[in-house]
């Protein structure tokens, strides 16, 4: 899959997360610290800190921009970055950003916490065009700018960087439990409807470019969902308690969402789903279409 500004939604894992809290989740892990460095140096945050969402992490824009060199203003609820000639522009409780004039839709809305502006971390390797590795043992996100990581400079010249979108097949990570109960003998896809029953231990949000926050669907209930245009896409997660570990899957209803950048542009009456896995500690993306991960899935125990 190309390189996208969207994939950062799918942020840092699905698939990996040492201590989660979940706003669908009542009485989940307390959220632990999540440290990060630019160029082996700390950045400081005065008040609000990053912190994880479910499968993500989200990270105040200001502080992290400004420590890459970027320049951030605020007008009318309106985030506008700007950096080597780019202009990026977000405004608050949307999940539509603006780079150079084109929109993508988000599978994570901005948000505003403590007076403080947060997106998910994987906004800093797309739309800031910085590479991004991260921890789970430590839970310290390391960012390195192009500058940084030069010939020269000391980075392993050996070590390629990971594109975060970028997955030979779809893979199945640690846990599966979740893509078990979701993708055997549960989603069919028929006459362009995505039928499924939510499973009993997961969260479950439907988000479009018109339900803002998104839509939470309950766990146990059945649903019919359009395949096509402007459908969005649902993201439904699993935390496993005492593992340390978030299963997650974003499946898009509609195969020409900007996140997948018309790399499954001429799928038909099917859908796409994407998971984020942490491959010795960088994170990979894989994805597929969604008839090909239920018929995978058979694999699953």
């Amino acid at each position: 899959m190309k390189k996208g500004l969207v994939g950062l939604l799918m942020s840092i894992v699905i698939g990996f997360v040492a201590a989660v809290s979940s706003p669908l989740t009542a009485g989940a892990a307390p959220v632990k610290t999540v440290t990060v460095e630019v160029d082996g140096k700390a950045v400081v945050f005065p008040d609000a800190k990053p912190y994880m969402e479910g499968s993500r992490v989200l990270i105040p824009v200001r502080f992290v921009s400004e420590a890459l060199g970027a320049e951030v203003k605020y007008s009318n609820k309106t985030v506008v970055i700007t950096k080597d000639g780019k202009t990026i522009s977000m405004k608050v409780n949307t999940n539509t950003v603006t780079v150079d004039g084109k929109d993508i839709t988000l599978d994570v809305p901005v948000r505003v916490k403590q007076n403080r502006t947060f997106v998910p971390l994987r906004f800093v390797s797309e739309a800031l065009e910085a590479k991004v590795v991260w921890s789970s043992k430590t839970l310290l996100v390391s960012i390195t700018t192009k500058e940084a990581s030069e010939p020269g400079t000391g980075e392993d010249p050996g070590t390629p960087p990971v594109n975060p979108e970028q997955s030979v097949e779809f893979k199945w990570g640690k846990y599966t439990d979740l893509g078990s109960a979701l993708f055997k003998n549960n989603v069919t896809v028929k006459d362009g409807n995505l039928k499924f029953t939510v499973p009993a231990n997961a969260q479950a949000v439907w988000y479009t470019s018109a339900n803002g926050n998104g839509e939470e669907l309950k766990a146990g209930k059945s649903y019919t969902k359009s395949l096509g245009k402007g459908q969005g896409y649902l993201m439904i997660t699993q935390i496993y308690p005492g593992k340390d570990y978030v299963e997650g899957y974003a499946i898009y209803l509609d195969v020409n969402d900007g996140t997948l950048n018309g790399a499954y542009s001429g799928l038909i009456d099917d859908g796409v789903v994407s998971t984020t896995l942490v491959v010795n500690g960088n994170m990979v993306e894989t994805s597929a279409p969604l008839l090909e991960v239920i018929n995978s899935a058979k694999q699953l125990k």
